[in-house]
């Protein structure tokens, strides 16, 4: 009997994991993702625990089920093991930060959930779980529609955290939610398969409409992509499954019709392109867009990364190290479309080759030709081949998608469930948990559990641990954090620092940047006042770097810290020729990582400037603008310099430059003003008028201040007589 509910207990949590969806508490950072990772991970390890006790409890030999999937699983999890062992920071390959939830610690955790989920699982709770998923479609679609006409009516609905015009749902990023959606639509086609009940079926069948027009709607090119190719592989594998000659020529047919209609809308877009509704836009215009070139761009560098010695093509830089191969081999036309650091190639065999290596992808793709060859042998049994069409529809559409995307702690545990489910499905038609598909010809590895009272009391403190070090102290952290930046109670958060860094955590990481971002925005760096704060906010940077000391990102935010604080103490006295050497060396330190990166000249020619080396820092400009001469943003940088050093008309002429290819994206206030002061200064008075009108007609400068100085400086030129300030 305590066995019974120490089971169904183990079953509850896992069908937690079906309303992941609905999980968010803003008083966090990355509310939508982080708190969704931390709640994957509870209920994974809950499930974990009850189920040793389960263990614990039984007296005949245990036995686990070594399929071929199943040792590809925990392949996968060996060789991110492996290849955290040998990269540049185990610390940071271990933990993982908040944002993606995606170190080893984090992938063993979707390990432990294929293991559990499919010896706790019977028939019945797997068209519970899907259920449940099901159930959660039309929920979070309505509450994306409330979001979407929130935004476009200005009308407050309760419980819409955040109206946008492009919307999320509960996931915050409409990416985000189209993956969910598509393991949904996956999961609505698999239980149609396995049930009976009419009225369920027909929820299920409106679902899976619910989530295909929601996937359109939010218009996510990779995740309409995936979810397109999903619905061409239903149906051949439909014409497999039924294998008639009037079924293959309507597919053939039917793709041939696709692949006429793609080309036709790419012919007729110069004509007819403005009829065209928004997602059929965005896909057709792909080649032209910035992120498409970025991604790109991406994939270059990664595979750069991938070559850069014998042992990253082995094994890799490490799992979460995809940036530190990036940033070496950093291409510096990103700058023509943005300033990025990439975390992520946005294509998942990318990330894994980069991070991997070759024996990392090659394990990623035993996974799915394990899941592969599965599908196969089920659709040989008519009894199974509905479940194996649905579960090979969604599979394909998954794959699809993450060529244009990555993993989050959502799509991994819905996808190891997808695995799990697909090894015990027997070609019978009936999933038992716990036994081996017996298809396959394996026999499972059993002994005797000796010492069970141990094992569950060793099993017992590491879950609970576990769950306090890396669920409740990291959460209890980032809130802490957040209220007090809330509060704009700067003694407070002072005086309680240590509540929130004391402990190290897998967050600090991700509490370390987000500070760094806001103290940069107010010029709170450079604010002798702000010079306690700043300095404990260095030292945790310094704890990072000297656990990943390939870590170009942080090592330029260091550099800026000290540069922006020597900067400010230059007209208050203290330390500033210090502090501005070791922001030098920090930044320095940075392009050695990332030699292609123009931001890091940015920052080194504003030190410099510190320092006097006026003549150096146009010189460190002119390499940045070499580098990729159609950075706008690096010409702009380049003039700042030149007028600092008194080279007034080259300055007009470069930003000139700039204003006549467009804004560099970012433009900001602060440029703005800075722009508007070389031209008087330069005497360029013939020049301010069309600026400010187009400052003003384009709307990018709605900083109250800039409204306030391009109004005066308008009347100034237009109506002098009459001019009160």
């Amino acid at each position: 009997m305590r066995e019974q509910w120490l089971l169904r207990l183990a079953t509850y949590f896992l069908f937690g994991l079906a309303f992941v969806g609905f999980v968010i508490y803003p008083n966090v950072l990355y509310p939508d993702v982080f708190t969704k990772g931390l709640y994957v991970r509870f209920l994974i390890l809950a499930a974990l625990l009850f189920f040793s006790w389960r263990v614990f409890l039984r007296k005949e030999k245990l036995s686990i089920a070594m399929t071929p999937l199943a040792w590809a699983v925990l392949s996968f999890g060996g060789a991110a093991v492996v290849s955290m062992f040998f990269s540049t920071s185990i610390f940071r390959s271990f933990w993982g930060e908040a944002q993606r939830m995606e170190g080893v610690l984090g992938l063993l955790h979707y390990v432990i959930l294929f293991f559990v989920v499919r010896e706790v699982f019977g028939k019945q709770d797997w068209r519970t779980y899907f259920k449940c998923v099901l159930v959660s479609v039309p929920l979070l679609s309505l509450y994306a529609i409330f979001q979407y006409v929130s935004a476009r009516t200005g009308v407050a609905f309760p419980l819409v955290l955040n109206p946008v015009g492009n919307p999320g749902s509960l996931f915050g990023n409409p990416g985000f939610f189209s993956t969910f959606l598509i393991f949904a639509a996956g999961f609505g086609v698999i239980f149609l398969a396995l049930e009976e009940s009419a009225p369920w079926r027909a929820f299920a069948g409106g679902a899976v409409a619910i989530a295909v027009g929601m996937i359109v709607w939010l218009g996510v090119r990779g995740q309409v992509l995936g979810m397109i190719i999903g619905i061409v592989a239903f149906a051949a594998f439909t014409v497999l499954r039924e294998k008639k000659g009037r079924r293959v020529t309507a597919f053939l047919v039917g793709v041939g019709l696709l692949v006429a209609v793609g080309v036709g809308l790419i012919a007729l877009r110069p004509s007819l392109g403005k009829f065209y509704p928004r997602v059929v836009t965005r896909i057709i215009n792909l080649p032209n867009e910035p992120s498409f070139h970025t991604r790109w761009l991406s994939l270059q560098s990664s595979g750069k990364a991938f070559l850069d010695s014998p042992k990253t093509m082995l094994i890799g830089w490490g799992q979460e190290h995809f940036m530190t191969g990036y940033n070496k081999y950093y291409n510096s036309l990103h700058g023509t479309y943005e300033d990025a650091w990439f975390d992520r190639a946005h294509n998942k065999l990318a990330d894994v080759l980069v991070t991997g290596g070759a024996l990392g992808l090659l394990v990623y793709l035993w996974l799915w030709g394990g899941a592969g060859r599965r599908v196969f042998l089920l659709m040989k049994d008519p009894r199974s081949a509905g479940v194996a069409v649905g579960v090979g529809a969604l599979l394909v559409a998954y794959f699809t998608q993450n060529l244009t995307t990555f993993d989050l702690p959502q799509t991994y545990a819905n996808f190891f469930i997808l695995l799990a489910f697909l090894d015990v499905y027997h070609r019978s038609g009936a999933p038992v948990p716990g036994e081996l598909a017996t298809d396959q010809g394996n026999k499972p590895i059993g002994y005797v559990l000796r010492r069970r009272g141990v094992f569950v009391a060793a099993m017992t403190i590491v879950v609970v641990s576990t769950a306090v070090f890396t669920i409740l102290i990291p959460l209890r952290q980032s809130e802490r954090y957040l209220a007090y930046f809330k509060s704009h109670k700067g003694n407070e958060f002072f005086e309680n620092w240590d509540s929130v860094f004391s402990l190290k955590s897998f967050v600090h990481y991700t509490i370390v940047d987000d500070m760094w971002r806001r103290l940069q925005d107010q010029n709170a760096l450079r604010d002798p006042n702000f010079l306690p704060v700043t300095d404990l906010l260095v030292k945790e940077m310094k704890y990072f770097m000297d656990r990943d000391p390939t870590d170009a990102q942080m090592a330029l935010r260091l550099g800026s810290v000290y540069t922006n604080q020597g900067i400010g103490l230059m007209s208050s006295g203290g330390d500033a020729e210090t502090r501005l050497k070791e922001g030098e060396a920090y930044t320095r330190r940075a392009l050695a990582l990332s030699p292609g990166r123009q931001e890091i000249y940015y920052v080194l020619a504003f030190n410099l400037q510190g320092q006097g080396e006026k003549e150096e820092a146009v010189r460190i400009m002119q390499d940045a603008l070499a580098l990729n001469p159609s950075t706008r943003k690096a010409r702009y940088y380049l003039a700042v310099n030149q007028a600092l050093v008194g080279k007034l008309d080259e300055a007009v002429r470069a930003i000139e430059e700039v204003r006549s290819a467009g804004w560099f994206q970012g433009f900001r206030p602060a440029e703005a003003r800075e722009i508007i002061r070389i031209y008087q200064a330069a005497k360029r008075d013939d020049l301010l008028p069309g600026l400010y009108i187009e400052f003003l007609r384009d709307g990018r400068n709605k900083d109250p201040e800039v409204f306030v100085l391009l109004l005066r400086i308008l009347i100034r030129e237009k109506d002098r007589d009459r001019l009160m300030f």
